[in-house]
């Protein structure tokens, strides 16, 4: 009788062990994937190389789990329309790989037209920025000459020659030397002549022979 009267005091006395068994077990934090972080920390407790030590890669999953995804790692992108290798500046993404028709620079300052980016050739005074330096060049006075001009100096310069003193005595000096040399050169004997009384008559220097 005594043992009937029992097994229902084991019974209950089994059942609150299990209770407590089980309770203690869920009591247990779980780190399902063993790196290290608990379910309630870790964004992914199924993939070991996802938790708040991870580093953030851009590959669209939040992988140090900020809850931020690809934080920092991206980079801008800017639409080419007129695929000149410029980009618009108003038109951009943030992407892990560049997308089709984008550069990333925002240099273009009309990205409509493929002949206006940083690398044309500036038209001056066309009204357009070619160059996309912000302004307009201005195009260069040309300065045309003045025939009078020329004139008056081609008259200054001979004046010039003619007041030069210097010049003057040169040619004077030039004159003289070639006085001298005819002077000092040996006398040549000239040629017979013929007078009028029909003798001949050599001349040459200082005296005259008459035959």
């Amino acid at each position: 009788m005594k043992s009937k009267s029992l097994q229902p005091l084991f019974f209950i006395v089994f059942i609150l062990c299990l209770f407590g068994f089980t309770q203690s077990l869920m009591a247990v934090p779980s780190d399902f994937d063993g790196d290290g972080f608990v379910a309630s920390v870790d964004c992914d407790d199924y993939d070991d190389s996802i938790n708040p030590d991870a580093e953030e890669i851009c590959d669209g999953v939040d992988n140090n789990c900020d809850t931020n995804i690809d934080e920092g790692v991206t980079t801008t992108y800017y639409k080419d329309f007129d695929e000149d290798g410029f980009g618009d500046s108003e038109s951009s993404e943030d992407a892990c790989t560049q997308p089709a028709g984008s550069v990333t620079n925002d240099t273009d300052c009309d990205d409509e037209d493929d002949a206006i980016n940083p690398d044309a050739e500036e038209i001056c005074e066309d009204g357009i920025d070619n160059n996309c330096d912000g302004t307009d060049d201005t195009c260069p006075v040309v300065v045309e000459e003045d025939p009078s001009s020329s004139s008056d100096d081609d008259f200054d310069a001979a004046s010039e020659e003619d007041d030069d003193p210097s010049s003057s005595s040169d040619d004077d000096s030039d004159a003289a030397s070639d006085d001298e040399e005819a002077t000092d050169s040996p006398d040549v004997p000239s040629e017979p002549t013929e007078s009028s009384g029909g003798s001949t008559e050599l001349a040459s220097s200082g005296c005259s022979l008459r035959i």
